[in-house]
């Protein structure tokens, strides 16, 4: 969602090994800094979406799928 809504991966690099280390370390660029166009209520769902403790993740599709509808809509998620 995040490619498809920005046109770019969440992480770019020059080889594997640097683009694991920016998966596993690194935050992704908030979707706006790609596509202004990116409603601001995405960023939140992003972060979330991408968070590198699993634990911080939804724990389950219905509740991604809820904050989702929810960015959709405007809200914070």
């Amino acid at each position: 969602l995040y490619e498809l809504m920005t046109g770019a991966h969440p992480f770019r690099a020059r080889n594997p090994s640097e683009l694991l280390r920016l998966q596993a370390e690194a935050l992704p660029p908030d979707p706006r800094e790609l596509n202004p166009s990116v409603p601001a209520s995405f960023a939140p769902f992003f972060r979330k979406a991408l968070e590198k403790d699993p634990a911080k993740r939804w724990q389950t599709a219905e509740e991604l799928a809820r904050a989702l509808r929810e960015a959709a809509r405007g809200g914070a998620g």
